[in-house]
Parts: C-alpha cells; structure tokens; sequence
C-alpha cells in the first residue's frame, strides 16, 4: 500500500500554517485565515480538530474511490459516457 499523501504536501501545509499563526503574533490584530468558532482543540490558529480529521476522511475517501476507478481511461469511453447520459442510458462503466 501506498503513502496516501507526499511528505512536501503537508510540509507546505505546515509550514502556511507557521507563517499564518506567526502574522497573527507579529501583527496582533487578525491572521490570514482562520478557524472560526468554538473547537474542540485548536492546533494551530488555522487548523483545528474538526478540520484535520474532516481532510482525513475525504483523503481515505478519495484514495478508495481512485480517480482510475471513476474515471473511464480512454477518450472514446469518455464520449461514450456522455453520450449514455445525453441519451438517458447507462453504460457499463462503474
């Protein structure tokens, strides 16, 4: 099995959330983005709980329903399918 995500993708998040969470104390007044509300557990002023476990979710979604497996591979499959739904058919395809 797989890494569902590459390293440099939540390296980046991270490091956006540091910079976020840094304006914030340098300027005193608002950061660049936020979580609005009350939280569970706020980890960073841009991330909280909900919000990391949310992502989580929908990357485990996302890494079942592979975009090989929704998608047809060819384009002559991918004309098909639109002319399946014009028409009110369905194709085989899953």
């Amino acid at each position: 099995m797989g890494s569902l995500s590459s390293g440099k993708d939540t390296r980046e998040d991270w490091l956006g959330e540091i910079g976020n969470s840094l304006w914030l104390h340098f300027s005193g007044y608002a950061p660049l983005w936020g979580e609005p509300g009350p939280t569970a557990y706020l980890i960073l002023v841009g991330i909280n709980v909900e919000t990391t476990l949310m992502f989580l979710l929908f990357g485990l979604a996302f890494w079942w329903h592979r975009p090989g497996k929704l998608l047809p591979a060819t384009a002559s499959e991918r004309q098909q399918q639109h002319n399946a739904a014009r028409s009110g058919r369905r194709t085989g395809h899953a």
